[in-house]
Parts: C-alpha cells; sequence; structure tokens
C-alpha cells in the first residue's frame, strides 16, 4: 500500500476514531479532511472543509475540525 507522504502533503491535524485515521489537508487552494485505515493508510473518504484546519477531535461518533474561518465545522464521514 502507498504510504500517507506518497498521497499528498504532511496532514496539519490528526485524531484517531473508533472507525478510522482522519487527517486533515491543504492542497492547491483546498482544505479536506480524510479518512483512513490505520492498518494499511489506504483512503476511506474524503471531505472538503471551508479553509485550512488547525485541529481535529473525535467525540461521540463525529469528527470535530477546527477551521481557520470563523466558526468550526464538524464533519461525520460514512
Amino acid at each position: 500500500s502507498a504510504s500517507l507522504a506518497e498521497e499528498g502533503p504532511a496532514p496539519t491535524a490528526m485524531a484517531l476514531g473508533r472507525d478510522g485515521l482522519y487527517l486533515a489537508r491543504s492542497l492547491a487552494g483546498r482544505s479536506f479532511i480524510e479518512r483512513r485505515s490505520p492498518a494499511t493508510g489506504s483512503l476511506r473518504s474524503r471531505v472538503r472543509v471551508t479553509g485550512p484546519t488547525d485541529g481535529l477531535a473525535f467525540r461521540g461518533g463525529s469528527v470535530w475540525a477546527l477551521v481557520e474561518d470563523p466558526g468550526s465545522s464538524i464533519v461525520s464521514t460514512p
């Protein structure tokens, strides 16, 4: 399997949840949160967020993202 470094820029934040490893990344002016397999690093899902992410937390089945835009985002990935 490909390493996480081969698939994009270094994450700006990470959180480990019961269903995956969550990584925040920014590339070409777009910001994303990815859910990856902790065992293999394979991409399971990716969602776009409103701006660069400064922090991630996993609680109660949801990923909470602190973004540079005013307010925060709640991201729930399938």
